[in-house]
Protein backbone atom coordinates (compact mmCIF):
# COMPACT_ATOMS: atom_id res chain seq x y z
CA UNK A 1 0.00 0.00 0.00
CA UNK A 2 1.43 3.28 -1.07
CA UNK A 3 0.45 6.50 1.02
CA UNK A 4 2.11 9.74 1.29
CA UNK A 5 2.22 11.52 4.81
CA UNK A 6 3.18 14.63 6.01
CA UNK A 7 5.71 14.87 9.44
CA UNK A 8 3.24 15.21 11.39
CA UNK A 9 1.13 12.38 9.77
CA UNK A 10 3.91 10.18 9.83
CA UNK A 11 4.62 10.94 14.12
CA UNK A 12 1.12 9.45 14.58
CA UNK A 13 2.04 6.15 13.09
CA UNK A 14 4.73 4.95 15.05
CA UNK A 15 5.16 1.41 13.60
CA UNK A 16 5.23 2.68 10.39
CA UNK A 17 7.80 5.49 11.50
CA UNK A 18 9.99 3.20 13.43
CA UNK A 19 10.56 0.79 10.24
CA UNK A 20 10.66 3.90 7.90
CA UNK A 21 13.52 5.57 10.21
CA UNK A 22 15.30 1.70 11.19
CA UNK A 23 15.41 0.75 7.20
CA UNK A 24 17.12 3.66 7.10
CA UNK A 25 19.74 3.84 9.54
CA UNK A 26 20.40 -0.18 7.84
CA UNK A 27 20.79 1.05 4.24
CA UNK A 28 22.90 4.31 4.57
CA UNK A 29 24.96 4.29 7.82
CA UNK A 30 25.39 0.29 8.38
CA UNK A 31 25.42 -1.00 4.66
CA UNK A 32 26.63 2.21 2.63
CA UNK A 33 28.80 3.36 5.90
CA UNK A 34 27.81 7.13 5.73
CA UNK A 35 28.52 9.70 8.62
CA UNK A 36 24.98 10.16 9.62
CA UNK A 37 23.63 10.12 13.09
CA UNK A 38 21.61 6.77 14.20
CA UNK A 39 19.95 7.52 17.42
CA UNK A 40 20.06 5.34 20.79
CA UNK A 41 17.03 3.30 19.59
CA UNK A 42 18.42 2.86 16.03
CA UNK A 43 16.84 4.96 14.17
CA UNK A 44 18.31 7.27 11.49
CA UNK A 45 16.77 10.92 12.14
CA UNK A 46 18.41 14.54 10.65
CA UNK A 47 17.48 18.14 10.70
CA UNK A 48 15.75 17.74 7.21
CA UNK A 49 12.79 14.81 8.73
CA UNK A 50 10.85 18.22 10.06
CA UNK A 51 7.45 20.06 9.66
CA UNK A 52 6.94 20.56 5.86
CA UNK A 53 8.29 17.38 4.40
CA UNK A 54 6.58 14.87 2.97
CA UNK A 55 7.04 10.84 2.86
CA UNK A 56 6.17 8.61 0.67
CA UNK A 57 5.91 5.07 1.61
CA UNK A 58 4.90 1.49 0.99
CA UNK A 59 4.16 -0.52 3.64
CA UNK A 60 2.34 -4.05 4.15
CA UNK A 61 -0.16 -3.73 7.36
CA UNK A 62 2.51 -0.87 8.45
CA UNK A 63 5.19 -2.63 8.17
CA UNK A 64 7.98 -0.68 5.55
CA UNK A 65 8.70 -2.23 2.64
CA UNK A 66 10.36 0.91 0.57
CA UNK A 67 10.04 4.64 1.03
CA UNK A 68 11.60 8.41 0.76
CA UNK A 69 11.27 11.34 1.30
CA UNK A 70 10.30 15.07 -0.34
CA UNK A 71 11.10 18.95 0.50
CA UNK A 72 10.17 21.66 -1.37
CA UNK A 73 13.88 23.03 -3.02
CA UNK A 74 12.41 26.18 -1.28
CA UNK A 75 12.87 24.91 1.59
CA UNK A 76 16.42 24.61 1.56
CA UNK A 77 18.24 21.08 -0.01
CA UNK A 78 20.56 18.49 0.72
CA UNK A 79 21.95 19.15 -2.11
CA UNK A 80 22.85 22.90 -1.53
CA UNK A 81 24.00 22.12 1.91
CA UNK A 82 26.21 19.42 0.50
CA UNK A 83 27.49 20.13 -2.64
CA UNK A 84 27.04 23.59 -2.59
CA UNK A 85 28.94 24.53 -5.72
CA UNK A 86 26.47 21.54 -7.52
CA UNK A 87 23.92 23.76 -6.46
CA UNK A 88 25.63 26.98 -7.46
CA UNK A 89 25.89 25.63 -11.33
CA UNK A 90 21.97 24.10 -11.22
CA UNK A 91 19.91 25.77 -8.53
CA UNK A 92 18.39 28.12 -10.78
CA UNK A 93 16.68 25.45 -12.76
CA UNK A 94 15.87 23.53 -9.25
CA UNK A 95 14.65 25.72 -7.54
CA UNK A 96 10.81 25.11 -8.39
CA UNK A 97 11.10 21.33 -7.74
CA UNK A 98 10.92 18.54 -5.05
CA UNK A 99 13.83 17.35 -4.00
CA UNK A 100 13.93 13.10 -3.38
CA UNK A 101 16.28 12.12 -0.54
CA UNK A 102 16.83 8.63 1.44
CA UNK A 103 15.00 6.43 -0.97
CA UNK A 104 15.41 3.17 0.63
CA UNK A 105 13.38 -0.11 1.21
CA UNK A 106 13.19 -2.58 3.95
CA UNK A 107 16.22 -4.69 4.86
CA UNK A 108 14.12 -8.01 5.90
CA UNK A 109 12.56 -7.84 2.09
CA UNK A 110 13.01 -10.87 -0.60
CA UNK A 111 14.72 -9.68 -3.28
CA UNK A 112 11.29 -9.83 -5.66
CA UNK A 113 9.10 -8.08 -2.82
CA UNK A 114 11.93 -5.46 -3.07
CA UNK A 115 11.83 -4.61 -6.54
CA UNK A 116 7.91 -4.68 -6.72
CA UNK A 117 7.79 -2.68 -3.74
CA UNK A 118 10.34 0.00 -5.01
CA UNK A 119 8.47 0.38 -8.18
CA UNK A 120 4.97 0.56 -6.41
CA UNK A 121 6.61 3.77 -4.37
CA UNK A 122 7.63 5.26 -7.53
CA UNK A 123 4.12 4.94 -9.32
CA UNK A 124 3.03 6.68 -5.94
CA UNK A 125 5.63 9.38 -6.20
CA UNK A 126 4.51 9.99 -9.96
CA UNK A 127 0.96 10.21 -8.95
CA UNK A 128 1.35 12.15 -5.89
CA UNK A 129 3.71 15.15 -8.38
CA UNK A 130 0.90 14.66 -10.93
CA UNK A 131 -2.27 15.53 -8.52
CA UNK A 132 -0.11 18.05 -6.34
CA UNK A 133 1.24 20.11 -9.47
CA UNK A 134 4.62 19.23 -8.12
CA UNK A 135 5.95 17.52 -11.07
CA UNK A 136 9.35 18.32 -11.38
CA UNK A 137 11.69 16.12 -8.87
CA UNK A 138 15.08 15.75 -8.16
CA UNK A 139 17.82 14.13 -6.56
CA UNK A 140 21.68 13.01 -5.97
CA UNK A 141 22.09 9.42 -6.46
CA UNK A 142 24.37 6.66 -7.04
CA UNK A 143 23.92 5.62 -11.04
CA UNK A 144 23.53 2.68 -9.89
CA UNK A 145 20.14 3.93 -8.40
CA UNK A 146 19.15 6.15 -11.65
CA UNK A 147 19.73 3.32 -13.70
CA UNK A 148 17.46 1.09 -11.07
CA UNK A 149 14.27 3.50 -11.88
CA UNK A 150 14.80 3.89 -15.77
CA UNK A 151 14.18 0.10 -15.79
CA UNK A 152 11.24 0.01 -13.92
CA UNK A 153 10.02 2.66 -16.46
CA UNK A 154 11.66 6.27 -15.28
CA UNK A 155 14.16 8.28 -16.90
CA UNK A 156 15.98 10.99 -15.43
CA UNK A 157 17.65 13.85 -16.76
CA UNK A 158 21.02 13.78 -15.80
CA UNK A 159 22.27 17.20 -14.94
CA UNK A 160 25.68 16.72 -13.62
CA UNK A 161 28.35 13.83 -12.53
CA UNK A 162 30.80 14.30 -9.69
CA UNK A 163 32.69 12.30 -7.40
CA UNK A 164 32.35 11.83 -3.59
CA UNK A 165 34.84 9.87 -1.20
CA UNK A 166 36.14 8.12 -4.41
CA UNK A 167 32.40 7.51 -5.32
CA UNK A 168 30.01 8.83 -8.56
CA UNK A 169 27.41 10.23 -8.04
CA UNK A 170 24.84 12.14 -10.54
CA UNK A 171 22.63 15.11 -10.14
CA UNK A 172 19.43 13.53 -12.10
CA UNK A 173 15.99 15.35 -12.54
CA UNK A 174 12.85 13.66 -13.28
CA UNK A 175 9.34 14.53 -15.05
CA UNK A 176 6.16 12.97 -13.09
CA UNK A 177 4.36 12.42 -16.40
CA UNK A 178 1.27 10.21 -17.55
CA UNK A 179 3.11 8.36 -19.84
CA UNK A 180 5.81 7.63 -16.37
CA UNK A 181 2.52 6.39 -14.86
CA UNK A 182 1.39 3.61 -17.35
CA UNK A 183 5.37 2.36 -17.64
CA UNK A 184 5.61 2.11 -14.05
CA UNK A 185 2.20 0.43 -13.72
CA UNK A 186 2.95 -2.15 -16.71
CA UNK A 187 6.26 -3.15 -14.86
CA UNK A 188 4.68 -3.04 -11.50
CA UNK A 189 1.71 -5.46 -12.73
CA UNK A 190 4.24 -8.25 -13.95
CA UNK A 191 6.14 -7.84 -10.55
CA UNK A 192 3.24 -8.11 -8.81
CA UNK A 193 2.56 -11.83 -10.17
CA UNK A 194 5.42 -12.89 -7.92
CA UNK A 195 5.20 -10.61 -4.95
CA UNK A 196 2.37 -12.21 -2.98
CA UNK A 197 4.49 -15.70 -3.26
CA UNK A 198 7.88 -14.04 -2.28
CA UNK A 199 6.51 -12.39 0.77
CA UNK A 200 5.05 -15.32 2.20
CA UNK A 201 8.22 -17.51 1.72
CA UNK A 202 10.01 -14.83 3.41
CA UNK A 203 8.14 -14.24 6.15
CA UNK A 204 7.85 -18.25 7.01
CA UNK A 205 11.87 -18.35 6.82
CA UNK A 206 11.74 -15.48 8.99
Amino acid sequence: MFEALSFDRLATRQQLRRGHHTDRAHQFATRHCWPMDVNAEGLEIDDFDVLGTTYCLVHLNERHQASLRLRRAADGTMLERAFGDVWARHGGDLAGGLEVTRLCSGRFLAEPVRQAATVELLLGLCRFGVTSGQRDLFGIVYPAVARTIQRAGWECEVMDRFEHDGRAIVLARWECSSLVDWQLQERLETLEIVRPAAAVAKIAAA
